[in-house]
């Protein structure tokens, strides 16, 4: 049920969406009762200081594999905030996210630490990278908090 990443994009990434997994009642219950609710919702647009303009949220279970790494971006416009939860990684918190300058130059980075998470807000200077892991496998959640409109 996992997918692969888009061509063109690094394939050392598998993806599993959990929102349309019916198959999997513990992640439908996690979906509705915490990043789907509006409760929640609310709380990390207050925390980010934006307008709620969530149309809505995607999950995914992403496993990353050796050689996986995604140089100095920013996420595309339709995504206002995105939160990753860290479960798992055999080559420990080396391989975490950097949040870097337009440059590349690092400002702060999130160890993968289980169950360490961090919440972004969408823009054009929300750049982030990863370095290319050396570990066999590193689980994390990724979840997106999606514009209606950004245009």
């Amino acid at each position: 049920m996992n997918q692969h990443t888009p061509k063109g994009f690094n394939q050392n990434r598998k993806y599993t969406p959990l929102e349309t997994r019916k198959d999997l009642p513990f992640w439908q219950d996690y979906y509705k009762n915490i990043i789907d609710h509006p409760d929640i919702i609310d709380a990390v647009y207050s925390l980010e200081s934006l307008e709620n303009n969530c149309s809505g949220t995607t999950s995914s279970l992403w496993e990353d594999y050796r050689g996986y790494g995604v140089k100095n971006h920013y996420d595309g416009y339709t995504i206002s905030v995105a939160w990753q939860s860290y479960v798992y990684c055999d080559g420990g918190e080396r391989w975490g996210t950097s949040i870097n300058d337009e440059h590349g130059n690092e400002i702060k980075r999130f160890p993968f630490t289980p169950n360490l998470s961090w919440l972004m807000r969408v823009d054009a200077n929300s750049w982030h990278s990863c370095d290319e892991i050396e570990c066999d496998l590193r689980r994390s959640i990724m979840v997106r908090f999606m514009c209606k409109d950004r245009g």
